[in-house]
């Protein structure tokens, strides 16, 4: 932040890039890199996350841990251009035309399905753990995740949820 191309923003926006299971059931010990190495480029990855000047603090607002209300009109990409997002959404903001050139995070929010279902279970301060949180959580691991059988039965078992829907789901597309 302290070089000369960013001294002018607030915050600098970085695409992030979404890593899916790897169809990866359970637990190893290998590395990210090396468990995760696919991406679910096809999915939106327009997600930002910020690094932020922390002496901006009093014109910054969290409303939880994963949504910055950005009314920081001086946002910049990681190549110092002025930006400003385009979407609103839960996990945070959008931008138009991501750049993946040089900058960017990974983001291994699933893991395998093991850590993944062991997240969820925990619950969180933000979210907790209800039914419906999970379930929510549920769905969008699916959307980024192939569906199969052995998944659904491992999720079944460990939350004592219905996943019906997903069975469902797996056989249409056997069909």
């Amino acid at each position: 932040m302290n070089e000369k191309k960013f001294r002018k923003c607030n915050l600098i926006y970085f695409n992030c890039v979404r890593h899916t299971d790897n169809d990866l059931l359970y637990y190893d010990n290998r590395t990210l890199k090396e468990k995760f190495p696919i991406v679910k480029w096809n999915s939106k990855m327009y997600t930002l996350k910020s690094i932020i000047r922390g002496n901006n603090r009093k014109y910054i607002k969290f409303t939880t841990t994963h949504w910055l209300n950005r009314e920081l009109k001086k946002g910049c990409n990681v190549f110092g251009k002025f930006v400003r997002p385009t979407i609103k959404c839960r996990l945070g903001n959008h931008i138009n035309k991501p750049k993946y050139k040089m900058f960017y995070i990974d983001h291994y929010c699933f893991k395998s399905t093991e850590e993944y279902i062991n997240k969820i279970n925990k619950g969180d301060g933000e979210f907790g753990f209800s039914k419906r949180i999970k379930m929510h959580k549920i769905k969008l691991y699916f959307r980024y995740n192939k569906i199969t059988l052995e998944k659904i039965n491992y999720i079944s078992k460990k939350t004592h949820l219905n996943l019906k829907r997903y069975k469902l789901k797996l056989k249409r597309k056997d069909i």
